[in-house]
This record gives structure tokens, C-alpha cells and sequence, in this order.
């Protein structure tokens, strides 16, 4: 049995498959919002992408130099610089990462580090920002395909009543 979610959806992709190509700001934005935000009435695909992005944040954040203490001079011990093992900086940078990008959560000890100022590194090469721009921009993502997506489902859930 097809319930009336799965219908809103194929009507929806069917009527995005009827926009021409060259219409290329309709066509673009259709595509957005069937994959992205799964035209408001799959909550599965928003979820997948707040989840890669957390995904993607956590294993950035988990280098060895991305997070620094929020307090200056609590990494060091009597001048012995602490290197935490990986196993502690990947549980580190998931609690940082589910405290970025979850809006208005206040996870408890999540304020004790911060990204650092300094390029990102990845396979070897500088990338040109920082991760603390990566943070924001990430940040500002997940904003925003949770906003969207909230407001979509509840126009979609408007329109299915």
C-alpha cells in the first residue's frame, strides 16, 4: 500500500522532471530541493546530510591540530606539551561537532575547546581557510537544511491537510 506521503513525493518529483533544462534557476532549485531537502516530505534526507556534514566536521576536527583548550595555557603541563591520543580527540571533536551544528545544543563540557585559527591540512597539502572557518561555514549549513527543511515539512504537512 503507497501512503499519501509516497504519493506527495512522486507527484512532486514528477512535476520537477517536466521543468526544461533551460529554465536553469527553476531546474537547479528543484534538484536542490528534491535531493537536499527531499521536497519537504522525506525527513530522512535533510537528516542524512546533517549527519554526513557531523561526520565530515568530526574527522576534520579529530586532527591533532584542529582543537585547542578554550582557556590559554591549560594544553600544557610544566612545559610538556599534552598530545591525546586518537581514540580521545575523535570523541572530542563528535562532542564539538554535535555542539556546533545542532542548534541550541548545550552539551555539558562541550565549551572547553574551540577550533583553532590555523589551515586546515588535509592529505598533506594547506587548504586556503582556516578551521575555524570551517566550523562557521559548517555551522551555517546545518542552519540552514534545518531551517529550510523544517519550514518545508511543515508547508508540505500544510498541503497534505
Amino acid at each position: 500500500m503507497i501512503g499519501p506521503t509516497r504519493v506527495c513525493f512522486e507527484r512532486r518529483r514528477a512535476e520537477g522532471e517536466l521543468i526544461p533544462a533551460a529554465s536553469v534557476l527553476r531546474f537547479g532549485l528543484d534538484k536542490v530541493i528534491r535531493y537536499v531537502f527531499g521536497y519537504g516530505i522525506r525527513m530522512s534526507t535533510p537528516a542524512i546530510w546533517v549527519g554526513l556534514l557531523l561526520g565530515f566536521c568530526s574527522l576534520v576536527l579529530s586532527r591533532r591540530d584542529a582543537l585547542e583548550p578554550a582557556e590559554h595555557g591549560s594544553r600544557q603541563k610544566h612545559g610538556i606539551p599534552a598530545a591525546p591520543p586518537a581514540w580521545k580527540r575523535l570523541a572530542t571533536s563528535v562532542w564539538e561537532s554535535v555542539n556546533l551544528l545542532v542548534p541550541k545544543a548545550d552539551l555539558p563540557g562541550a565549551n572547553r575547546w574551540r577550533p583553532r585559527n590555523e589551515r586546515v591540512v588535509l592529505f598533506s597539502r594547506a587548504l586556503p581557510f582556516t578551521y575555524q572557518n570551517l566550523a562557521a561555514a559548517a555551522r551555517v549549513t546545518a542552519w540552514v537544511i534545518i531551517t529550510v527543511s523544517v519550514s518545508l515539512f511543515s508547508i508540505s504537512d500544510f498541503i497534505k491537510n
